[in-house]
């Protein structure tokens, strides 16, 4: 499975094909100064059934929430590329094709190298499976090294995931919801040795209450081909997609992390940036003149 992600030069903008709340409620004066807050739950053996169990995260939702610098990259952009939602969605769909026919539902996301799209890759796909297909979806920033969904969607990254898995005793995991089926797990603060913690016992605990509440759990995992972090996380998930970036990764970067991962466990590689051949028939079927349409 190979999918083509990546603009079109002269593409006309169009509408975001979802509907966002632009904001939230604002909760009752005694509560003022949480809602802007990451739900802060106590985290026992397990810390995303404490989470949830506890009660509903903080709702951040609106396109507002995305970084200004980040928006344009998404899939909810208002002037999103109507061919780059489509490749999204095929992506998607071929993804769900696959899990009918298995247990498919902890999905890791990695690059060879690094600057390669990984992280937008994953927030599209969450996206698209939240809002297109109406699925239940929680992201989780596993890049406890250079944590960067943060950054895209602008919450707390003061405490999170990495904290979570290293504490001794009892911690708050903070689950943010950013969509009415989105929730995002943001990493923590940068952690340069986080390869215990990613191996613990409860982290594949987590992943996998995770697995039996949402549809999807995506990780977005660190570059494999310069860190080990990604090749310890790959057992815990139930398939890798690796991207590379069109005319940037070597195919001898791509052959190592494939062969970090393992083959059988490669989902499939997502051409990054790519300018897709077949983009005019694409216009043509969207646009076709009025004989055509009555044909």
């Amino acid at each position: 499975m190979t999918d083509t992600v990546g603009p079109v030069a002269g593409e006309d903008t169009f509408a975001s094909p979802w509907a966002f709340r632009e904001g939230i409620e604002r909760q009752p004066a005694e509560r003022e100064g949480i809602e802007r807050q990451p739900a802060e739950i106590v985290a026992a053996s397990n810390p995303l059934a404490a989470a949830l169990d506890a009660g509903p995260p903080t709702e951040l939702h609106g396109l507002s929430r995305f970084s200004g610098e980040w928006l344009p990259r998404l899939v909810v952009a208002p002037s999103a590329n109507r061919l780059l939602v489509e490749q999204f969605r095929q992506l998607a769909a071929t993804l769900h094709q696959a899990q009918s026919t298995t247990n498919l539902r902890v999905l890791m996301v990695t690059s060879a190298e690094p600057g390669e799209g990984k992280s937008t890759t994953a927030v599209n796909l969450a996206l698209t499976f939240s809002e297109s297909y109406k699925r239940s979806v929680l992201l989780i920033d596993a890049d406890l090294r250079r944590p960067t969904l943060h950054e895209i969607t602008q919450v707390s990254n003061a405490r999170g995931l990495g904290e979570t898995l290293k504490s001794s005793g009892e911690h708050k995991l903070p689950l943010v919801r950013l969509t009415d089926r989105l929730m995002l797990a943001p990493a923590g603060r940068p952690d340069p040795n986080p390869m215990g913690a990613l191996t613990s016992s409860r982290m594949r605990h987590m992943l996998t209450e995770a697995a039996g509440r949402f549809d999807w759990v995506i990780l977005d995992a660190p570059p494999i081909g310069i860190i080990a972090d990604s090749s310890l996380l790959a057992p815990l998930s139930d398939g890798v997609l690796l991207v590379v970036r069109a005319n940037r990764t070597h195919h001898v970067a791509v052959q190592k992390a494939v062969s970090m991962i393992g083959r059988d466990r490669v989902l499939g590689v997502v051409l990054n940036a790519a300018q897709v051949e077949d983009a005019p028939a694409y216009h043509r079927y969207y646009h076709g003149d009025a004989a055509q349409a009555q044909d």
